[in-house]
């Protein structure tokens, strides 16, 4: 997360990016605070289990961070609206999150396989079901939990 993050040009786009044209987060730091209220949905989850839990949380908060990554070259704001790139409007976030990630991925040397395999099924799989746009469906809990805070916050944040 360290390497991604201080890509100066991912970071501002990351921060920037409407969390969709249409749907839930529609506007400038729109992705920025779906990322946080998906954060703030499980620190109420792992409070109310006492942190009790044989998910990795780790995981969770980096599927969070980084399950819509994409978004940065999916969407961008002009004058205040905001727009799907048609450079990129046939790939879809997910694939283009997968492969963000996969490039920082290999930049560290011995990066484990499993967790390079966790991370990136976090992303092809948060929307959860094939008819919903995911390549593939969670195959683990901590992915099965990273769809639904997405789905949560997604459904109660709307169009202003």
């Amino acid at each position: 997360m360290e390497i991604i993050f201080n890509d100066n040009d991912v970071k501002t786009k990351f921060i920037e990016c409407p969390s969709s044209v249409e749907k839930h987060h529609p506007y400038k730091y729109g992705n920025l605070e779906h990322t946080i209220g998906m954060i703030k949905i499980f620190e109420n989850l792992e409070a109310f289990y006492n942190r009790n839990t044989n998910l990795d949380v780790d995981l969770i908060y980096t599927g969070i961070i980084l399950h819509d990554i994409g978004k940065i070259y999916e969407y961008y704001i002009y004058n205040g609206i905001p727009k799907t790139n048609p450079e990129y409007s046939l790939i879809e976030h997910l694939i283009l999150g997968d492969q963000l990630v996969l490039k920082f991925i290999k930049e560290i040397r011995d990066f484990p396989k499993d967790l390079e395999n966790r991370i990136r099924h976090l992303i092809l799989s948060h929307h959860g079901r094939k008819e919903w746009g995911s390549p593939i469906e969670p195959q683990f809990p901590e992915a099965e939990i990273l769809h639904y805070l997405d789905m949560i916050d997604s459904r109660f944040k709307l169009n202003p």
